[in-house]
């Protein structure tokens, strides 16, 4: 006699640790201006979930819904959705398994993961197989995040190289900037420190920060 064992989604499971445990944080966001409805608390751990009971607009903000309906009808976006749900949500997981293994390494060594992330969903682009929400919600600007977060990174470092070598404290070799995989280019002059090119570009304003050097004199140091 075959076993049916009936296993609760991870919206259901979740639901009711909601119920049974006080303690345990309501699966509710505050409303954000601009953000959709749910727009934090494992997003993408239950977005098929949602899909599945009929809440996709709840993933959207109001642009992406009103941007959807200049282009396709809402209502046939949506069962393309479901038509491929399953494989989309494979997809989904597989590539967020290697974007969070990946950010074991630097983000300048992740380039080859992430530019083949973007040529599998090219490739399954336009068909039956091409997994729209997962490339249209919930991987979109992913890569740009990243890069976001190493130029932070690299800024913050940036400036305290500089600090460092106005003092006389700088590390010799140059550490390596987060960003481009490159030591730092860090310039000393009688009269300024100055890490360039902190993006990796030659040129632009925003890719240089200098710093004077000027130091206190022997009075003021006492």
């Amino acid at each position: 006699m075959p076993l049916s064992l009936a296993l609760p989604t991870p919206l259901e499971y979740f639901a009711s640790l909601v119920q049974s445990d006080a303690q345990f944080p309501l699966l509710e966001t505050a409303a954000i201006p601009g953000l959709p409805p749910l727009s934090s608390g494992l997003v993408g751990f239950f977005a098929y979930d949602m899909v599945r009971r009929g809440q996709l607009l709840n993933l959207l903000t109001s642009e992406e819904v009103e941007t959807f309906r200049r282009g396709e009808d809402v209502q046939r976006w949506t069962w393309r959705v479901l038509k491929s749900l399953d494989d989309d949500e494979v997809f989904y997981l597989e590539t967020m398994r290697r974007l969070i293994d990946s950010c074991q390494e630097p983000y300048a060594a992740r380039g080859p993961i992430l530019n083949d992330c973007a040529a599998r969903l090219d490739r399954l682009r336009g068909t039956p197989r091409h997994p729209f929400l997962a490339a249209q919600v919930l991987l979109v600007n992913v890569a740009t995040a990243m890069r976001r977060q190493a130029a932070d990174r690299a800024r913050c470092e940036a400036w305290r190289l500089a600090l460092a070598a106005a003092a006389g404290l700088a590390a010799d070799p140059p550490p390596v900037n987060p960003l481009t995989g490159t030591p730092f280019a860090l310039v000393v002059s009688p009269t300024h420190a100055s890490v360039r090119a902190i993006d990796g570009r030659d040129s632009g304003e925003s890719a240089s920060v200098p710093v004077v050097t000027d130091t206190l004199p022997e009075e003021g140091r006492k």
